[in-house]
């Protein structure tokens, strides 16, 4: 199962994830459960396009993941790492992917011969590589200009007219909001979406600078994030605590610059069992 991690923060921020080579730390994670390729983009003051980084392998072969994200600084993370559905692993197909000054990762399956059908000549011709969750990124995208630039209501004609799909899970940013929406056809525990809202100053000062998962121990350390206010989302809790909220199935959580988040359902869950 792939896995999404997004971060909004007020200020940037440094993301370091634990190094440690034991099956569950985060490396470990990206052994031969997600073995087909990692991925982070982040956003530079200054500069409007996202830079990313992604290899077409394991994080847990990775030489170069250790010194990226020790060293990365940014309000707005995406990161995710990949067991592939659709596609043979390569930069092209690796996570997350980027047109103009968007960014996008998905967890999941689409149909993607539907969806080329679908998309016109400029987002067609935009796709690079042969997996589903690009063709499904531009088929977003291509809604969102259709509704005039309006990020929801596009994501709404977008994933309501699929009809086949097994997850349709993704993280979006377009450089000052982070989007993530959940959805599954079935398997509702495998693909689950969470988010955290971090305020040190306010009522979340539970929240650590260090977060272990309960699940996997992946562990992220920031010293910054120590002092600031956030957002994370995961497609895990990252802790055992009651703070992580839950995306409800056909539901899409908006962040905004200033933290400020929303919940808006935008399809009904249609969950077999």
């Amino acid at each position: 199962m792939c896995r999404l991690l997004g971060v909004l923060a007020d200020k940037p921020i440094d993301m370091e994830f634990s190094m440690g080579t034991a099956p569950n730390s985060f490396v470990g994670f990206g052994d031969d459960r997600n073995p087909d390729g990692w991925g982070m983009g982040w956003y530079e003051s200054g500069i409007d396009t996202p830079r990313i980084f992604k290899e077409p392998l394991a994080a847990v072969e990775s030489e170069k993941l250790p010194h990226l994200v020790a060293g990365t600084f940014s309000r707005i993370f995406a990161c995710h790492v990949r067991k592939s559905t659709c596609g043979n692993p390569s930069i092209a197909n690796t996570h997350p992917f980027r047109h103009g000054n968007w960014l996008f990762a998905h967890n999941g399956a689409v149909d993607r011969g539907v969806l080329l059908d679908r998309l016109n000549r400029e987002h067609r011709d935009a796709v690079q590589g042969d997996t589903d969750s690009e063709t499904y990124f531009h088929w977003i995208l291509q809604n969102i200009e259709e509704q005039a630039g309006d990020v929801a209501s596009g994501i709404r004609c977008a994933v309501t007219a699929l009809d086949k799909y097994t997850g349709l899970n993704f993280i979006l940013s377009d450089g000052e909001r982070l989007y993530a929406y959940r959805d599954a056809s079935r398997r509702r525990n495998h693909y689950s979406l969470f988010f955290l809202k971090r305020n040190p100053f306010g009522e979340d000062t539970s929240s650590p600078d260090r977060i272990e998962s309960c699940q996997t121990d992946a562990i992220i350390h920031s010293a910054r994030l120590r002092d600031e206010r956030a957002v994370m989302i995961c497609s895990e809790k990252l802790t055992g605590d009651d703070v992580w909220q839950e995306i409800p199935l056909g539901s899409l959580l908006t962040v905004n610059r200033d933290l400020r988040t929303e919940l808006t359902e935008l399809n009904a869950p249609r969950l077999r069992p």
